[in-house]
C-alpha cells in the first residue's frame, strides 16, 4: 500500500466483496484487506467454504498462513477474540509496548507529529478494549488533528497530559483481558440513583443506601451543584463498583449536566473533569458500562431524602416510609470523610 489512495481503494473492494457475502446470508465484517465472520457452530464451516470461493471468484487471492478456519479463539485486528471464554484480550507484546510508548510520553512537554500519531494510534487500539478509555480520545484526536498545521516540536496541553496519566495509572492494574459485553442494558429499577445538595449527598441502590454530610473543605469550595452531583455519583461508584462487574447499568440522576457529561465523556469544567477521569478510572478497573438517564427531581426521591437526611429528622422519616420492608444495609455513615481532591482524581480513597 504504497499509493497515497492504495487503502481507501482496497476499502473499497473489501466493502464490495463484504456487501456480496452478506447477500449469501453470512456475517462479515472487514477492515482494508481482513475479514472476520461469526456465525452459529451449525454454519460456520459452511460460511468459511463460501467465503473462499467468493474470493476465487472475484480473483482476490487469499493469506493462507493468515487465514484461521472455524474457532472459538481468533486474533483479528491485534487483539484476540474468545467466543467461548467470553473475552477480548490484547497480546502481551503489544501491551508492553503501549507500557513503554506512555512511560517515554509521561514527562514530555512538546512532541513531533510522528510521536503524537504514534500515540493515538496505540491508544485507540488499547480503547478498543478498555471501553472507558474511548471517553479520551475525542480530544487526542482533535489534537493531532490541529498538529497538522504545525511544524517542529509540538506543545503538549495540560489536558492531553492528564489524560496520558489516567492510562499510565491504570495500566499496572491491567492484565490485558476485557469481558466482551454482552448483557442488556438494565431496566430502571435495577440500577442506582444518587443526589446531592449544597451540604450533602446520598445513594441508592437495591435496598443498600449511604448519607453524608460533605466535608468543611468540600462545603467552602463552593462548588457548583452540578460539580457535588458528579461527586456523588463517584461515591456511590467507589461504593458498590464491585456489584457491577462486567455488566451494563445506567445512573438515574436528576442534574442533566451530570447525565450530559457521563454520555458524552465531555466537560469544559476542570472539576467535572477530574470527577470524569476518576469515573472512567473505576470503570475500567471493574469493567462496566454505564449510561445516565435524566429524572426530574420529583421522581428522585430516595436520593433527595438521603441527601437532606442531616438537615431535618423529617427526611429520615420521610425516608424510611418510602422504603418500608426493602431495606438491606446502611453503609457506614463517615464514608465520605476520606475525600480528597487533586489535580488528576477527585473521589473517596
Amino acid at each position: 500500500m504504497g499509493l497515497r489512495s492504495a487503502a481507501h481503494i482496497c476499502q473499497r473492494v473489501t466493502n464490495a466483496v463484504a456487501f456480496m457475502f452478506r447477500q449469501m446470508g453470512f456475517d462479515i465484517v472487514n477492515y482494508l484487506d481482513d475479514f472476520a465472520g461469526v456465525e452459529s457452530v451449525d454454519r460456520a464451516d459452511k460460511a468459511y467454504i463460501e467465503l473462499k470461493r467468493l474470493l476465487d471468484s472475484c480473483g482476490l487471492e487469499e493469506s493462507f498462513h493468515k487465514s484461521v478456519s472455524p474457532s472459538t479463539r481468533m486474533e483479528f485486528l491485534g487483539i484476540i477474540c474468545d467466543t467461548s471464554k467470553l473475552l477480548l484480550q490484547i497480546p502481551d507484546d503489544k501491551l508492553k509496548d503501549i507500557q513503554e510508548i506512555l512511560h517515554f510520553w509521561t514527562n514530555k512537554r512538546s512532541a513531533k507529529l510522528r510521536d503524537i500519531q504514534s500515540l493515538v494510534g496505540k491508544l485507540n487500539f488499547m480503547a478498543s478494549c478498555v471501553r472507558p478509555g474511548r471517553v479520551f480520545m475525542s480530544r487526542l484526536l482533535n489534537w493531532l488533528r490541529s498538529a497538522y498545521d504545525q511544524t517542529g516540536y509540538i506543545v503538549v496541553p495540560s489536558y492531553v497530559q492528564k489524560d496520558i496519566f489516567w492510562w499510565v495509572n491504570f495500566l499496572p492494574h491491567y492484565n490485558g483481558i476485557s469481558m466482551m459485553m454482552l448483557e442488556e442494558w438494565s431496566k430502571p429499577d435495577e440500577v442506582f440513583s444518587s443526589d446531592a445538595c449544597l451540604s450533602g449527598c446520598g445513594g441508592w441502590f437495591s435496598g443498600k443506601f449511604f448519607h453524608q454530610v460533605f466535608p468543611e473543605f468540600i462545603i467552602d469550595s463552593n462548588l457548583h451543584i452540578n460539580c457535588l452531583e458528579l461527586l456523588s455519583i463517584i461515591v456511590c461508584l467507589k461504593l458498590w463498583a464491585q456489584c457491577f462487574r462486567g455488566k451494563k447499568i445506567r445512573i438515574m440522576c436528576d442534574n442533566i449536566t451530570s447525565v450530559t457529561v457521563i454520555n458524552t465523556g465531555k466537560s469544559r469544567d476542570t472539576f467535572l473533569q477530574c470527577c470524569l477521569r476518576n469515573f472512567c478510572y473505576i470503570a475500567a478497573i471493574y469493567e462496566f458500562e454505564i449510561r445516565a438517564v435524566h429524572l426530574a427531581g420529583t421522581e428522585n426521591r430516595l436520593p433527595d431524602y438521603l441527601s437532606r437526611w442531616h438537615t431535618s429528622d423529617k427526611f429520615a422519616a420521610l425516608f424510611y416510609n418510602a422504603v418500608s420492608g426493602s431495606l438491606q444495609v446502611l453503609v457506614r455513615k463517615n464514608i465520605c470523610l476520606n475525600f480528597r481532591i487533586t489535580g488528576k482524581y477527585v473521589g473517596i480513597v
